[in-house]
C-alpha cells in the first residue's frame, strides 16, 4: 500500500477538515443550490411516496395580454379522472388566498404552502377555500373517496 492509499484510508484530521471547509465555500460560490430544489426534491418524495399520479397544468388561454409578464389568477390541472380550477387572488397583499374547483366533491383536499400543510374544506360542489399569510410555492394532493378507490392526484407547485 503506498503513502496515498494509507491516507485515504485512515481518519480525516484538522487539514482535511479545513480543506473540504475551503472546497464547500468555493463551491457554494460558484455553483449555489438552486433556492427551488428542496421544495423540488420534496415535491418528487411526495410523488413516490404517495404512488399519486401528477396533474398536468393546462395551458391558460391568454385574453387580451399585453406581456408575457401579466400575473396570471386563473390555473386548470388535469389528471386521469378529476380537474381542478384554481383562483389566485392576491388583492390583500400580503395574504394570499386560494379558491379552487374540484370536478368531482368527492375527495379531500390538501394544500402544502408558505404556512405548512392546510386540510381544505371541500363542499357539495366541489368548492375549497384556503388562506395563506404570505407567498411561496403552493401545491394539492388531492385524495379522490368515491367507490372504486382511485390513485391520489398531485399538482405541480406554483408561485402564489
Amino acid at each position: 500500500m503506498n503513502r496515498i492509499d494509507e491516507l485515504a484510508a485512515g481518519p480525516l484530521d484538522e487539514a482535511d477538515e479545513q480543506i473540504l471547509h475551503s472546497l464547500g465555500e468555493i463551491v457554494a460560490a460558484s455553483d449555489p443550490v438552486p433556492a427551488a430544489l428542496t421544495d423540488q426534491v420534496k415535491f418528487a418524495l411526495t410523488v413516490e411516496a404517495l404512488g399519486a399520479q401528477v396533474a398536468e397544468l393546462l395551458e391558460p388561454e391568454p385574453i387580451g395580454v399585453r406581456s408575457a409578464y401579466d400575473t396570471i389568477t386563473t390555473v386548470t390541472f388535469s389528471g386521469d379522472d378529476l380537474t381542478v380550477l384554481l383562483t389566485l387572488d392576491s388583492e390583500h397583499r400580503p395574504r394570499r388566498r386560494i379558491t379552487g374547483w374540484l370536478s368531482t366533491p368527492d375527495a379531500t383536499v390538501q394544500v402544502h404552502g408558505p404556512d405548512g400543510e392546510v386540510a381544505a374544506e371541500v363542499d357539495e360542489d366541489g368548492r375549497f377555500e384556503v388562506d395563506f399569510s404570505r407567498t411561496g410555492l403552493v401545491h394539492l394532493v388531492i385524495h379522490p373517496t368515491g367507490e372504486p378507490p382511485a390513485r391520489p392526484v398531485i399538482t405541480p407547485p406554483i408561485q402564489i
